[in-house]
């Protein structure tokens, strides 16, 4: 496979800290919505992770619509990442991914949401076919 980019991030103080990109294009301090005093400080992952799916995969709806001769014009993609812990005590994750595709019938909007979610890597990866490698450091 050929590498199109790499991403790299540090977290520092965990879901309360910070994230820097070691290109030093952002800092972000986060914020906890299970502490009040840093609800509002900043973004908390599951933000982060819901505008990096959402940028994704819309990426893969206008791909996809070339491919199915379709026009989705002023189009927009909602995701809503929820954090949801088990009986267990260990945490999941549940993505609902909206298309907003005020040209095209349901019927199109499903056909092309469909093909998008089978390309998108994101989605790719939450189907467990993605390789995650640990790493010691």
């Amino acid at each position: 496979m050929k590498i199109i980019n790499i991403g790299e991030v540090v977290s520092e103080g965990a879901r309360s800290g910070t994230l820097h990109s070691s290109d030093d294009l952002w800092d972000v301090k986060l914020g906890n919505p299970q502490i009040p005093c840093l609800q509002r400080r900043g973004p908390h992952p599951e933000h982060l992770f819901a505008g990096a799916y959402a940028a994704c995969f819309h990426s893969a709806v206008l791909q996809a619509a070339e491919r199915l001769k379709l026009n989705p014009s002023d189009s927009k993609v909602r995701v809503r990442v929820h954090l949801l812990e088990d009986s267990l005590e260990a945490w999941h994750l549940r993505v609902e991914v909206e298309g907003i595709l005020p040209d095209l019938t349901s019927a199109e909007t499903l056909r092309l949401l469909q093909e998008a979610h089978r390309t998108c890597p994101y989605s790719r990866a939450l189907r467990g076919e993605a390789t995650v490698d640990l790493v010691a450091a």
